[in-house]
């Protein structure tokens, strides 16, 4: 299972403070959000791939500067399960250099801007910053982001918004693989534009997402070319009414309303 979340902005002090003095946490005011991302991240495995879209800890220059501090956050650290991967934001410079010193084999520092692939032939270009364009956006690539904190409108579909608001919710949202789709899917139905099959047929079609009844699952096919829906659907095996979005250079259009 792949999850994503981003701007967790873990407040950890007081945490590894009750660690390395040996006191029960109860002793100690630990922040919301972090007792809750504890509780959400004990369900991974050592199979699980976690991706931090970046501003993951924040880290004063005073705990950094900890040598006590910082062979305690090597400590947390090294003990979660999963693969994390992390893709760095404006707040992680700090914690960025302590990975590297500590080389830990369960974290990866990610280039600023990472694909994913994901079930169902679905790519996620993820990023800490929004993009106004990304890779392969017309073969029907999604992009995931952090920073707004939920605070602009994303306005383009096939685009997400995944940052926490820590602030405010005291939550880290953390989604799985699953609920990204999802979530992806709901975005480009508010932004795309409803077509008829004669507008269809005039489309080079770059790419469209059917979706399964019986797995309830979408997916995600690259077909680059003009054509009828009667051309797609045996193509594909699909069925028309499970044909959802039609995407067309970077532009999402929606053929139908009705999801089985």
């Amino acid at each position: 299972m792949r999850y994503f979340f981003s701007d967790s902005h873990l407040r950890i002090t007081e945490y590894l403070k009750a660690r390395w003095l040996g006191a029960p946490l109860g002793s100690f005011e630990l922040d919301k959000s972090f007792i809750g991302f504890l509780e959400y991240i004990s369900r991974f495995n050592d199979f699980d791939h976690i991706y931090c879209l970046g501003d993951f800890i924040d880290l004063s220059q005073k705990e950094y500067t900890s040598k006590i501090f910082k062979e305690e956050l090597v400590i947390f650290l090294r003990g979660l399960k999963g693969k994390w991967h992390l893709i760095p934001g404006n707040h992680d410079p700090k914690l960025i250099s302590i990975l590297k010193e500590a080389q830990l084999s369960n974290f990866i520092i990610e280039d600023s801007i990472c694909e994913v692939e994901v079930d169902n032939n679905i790519n996620i270009v993820c990023s800490h910053f929004p993009l106004e364009e990304w890779n392969n956006k017309h073969k029907g690539f999604f992009h995931l982001h952090g920073h707004l904190h939920g605070n602009l409108p994303t306005r383009l579909g096939g685009r997400k918004d995944i940052s926490s608001n820590v602030k405010f919710f005291d939550k880290v949202q953390v989604y799985t693989e699953d609920e990204i789709v999802e979530a992806l899917v709901k975005e480009i139905l508010e932004k795309s534009i409803l077509i008829n099959e004669e507008c269809f047929g005039n489309l080079y079609v770059n790419s469209f997402i059917a979706w399964d009844p019986e797995s309830k699952k979408y997916s995600l096919h690259r077909y680059s070319k003009e054509g009828s829906i009667g051309d797609f659907c045996q193509e594909y095996g699909v069925k028309k009414a499970n044909l959802i979005f039609i995407e067309y250079f970077g532009n999402w259009f929606r053929l139908n309303t009705k999801i089985a």
